[in-house]
């Protein structure tokens, strides 16, 4: 398609007047940047509608074909942030961040069928669907579900054990924005004395001073479990072999009272 000259001459005399250089800038800050979106799980398209380019353009910067980029043209790649509360609602977005919410929500206690009856929306097929993305509808339906819930517990204790002992991080354990970010993980309610092995929530080993430091905080025996990285039978195992019969002796009343 023929460049409209009319109108690119006007946006040049501008720029002109405005002090605004048209010169190439180099491509490699903008492919930087780019690759940091796509690391996130957005995709190409995305990109490029945020930025106001075609999707060929975003395209060949990644191939690396052109080694400087027109100056408008590397402006808006930069500031593209991807603002997925304003992209329309068809695109597909990445998944993650819907999936550690529901699970975060479920921590607390809410089921599937109680976040069903407050936002309509099926959450247990975002947990269990094929592929990483989902449309950005669904995300921001659920964005709203847990800006909404995130500190009030559900009616349901059973299933707030259930999802802390499958190692779903609640609310208080994620850093804001970080549930979008896959390069973030849980932090755990305590300084722990070893690092995590991989993103999630399993650590490499129990330290008894952890968990006893969680039970003087008032936790149960289960939500202690989940924050380590265990079973409340692997604490009880960690304990008999630390030979601290008193703290083993805790968890199992902490056990019997959340029973």
């Amino acid at each position: 398609m023929p460049r409209n000259t009319t109108r690119y001459s006007k946006e040049w005399r501008l720029d002109r007047v405005r002090g605004i250089s048209r010169a190439p800038v180099p491509a490699g800050p903008v492919r930087e940047h780019v690759r940091q979106l796509l690391a996130r799980g957005v995709t190409q398209r995305l990109v490029a509608d945020f930025a106001g380019v075609g999707e060929s353009t975003v395209s060949n910067l990644l191939l690396g074909r052109s080694a400087t980029l027109q100056r408008p043209v590397a402006d808006r790649l930069l500031a593209a942030t991807v603002d997925l509360a304003s992209a329309p609602e068809g695109v597909l977005v990445p998944r993650l961040g819907s999936v550690r919410r529901v699970q975060a929500l479920m921590a607390l206690g809410w089921r599937h069928s109680d976040l069903y009856e407050r936002c309509g929306l099926r959450t247990s097929l975002v947990l269990s669907q094929a592929g990483d993305q989902v449309t950005v509808a669904k995300a921001g339906i659920i964005r709203a579900l847990y800006a909404e819930l995130h500190n009030q517990p559900g009616p349901s204790a059973l299933t707030s054990r259930r999802a802390l002992a499958a190692g779903y991080a609640p609310p208080r354990l994620w850093d804001g924005e970080d549930l979008d970010d896959p390069d973030t993980w849980p932090r755990p309610a305590v300084p722990l004395a070893r690092a995590p092995r991989e993103p999630g929530t399993v650590w490499r080993r129990v330290h008894l001073d952890d968990v006893e430091h969680l039970l003087a905080q008032g936790l149960p025996a289960w939500e202690v479990a989940a924050s380590l990285g265990t079973t409340v039978d692997g604490l009880e195992i960690a304990c008999r072999r630390g030979d601290r019969p008193d703290l083993r002796e805790q968890l199992l009343r902490s056990r019997e009272g959340a029973a």
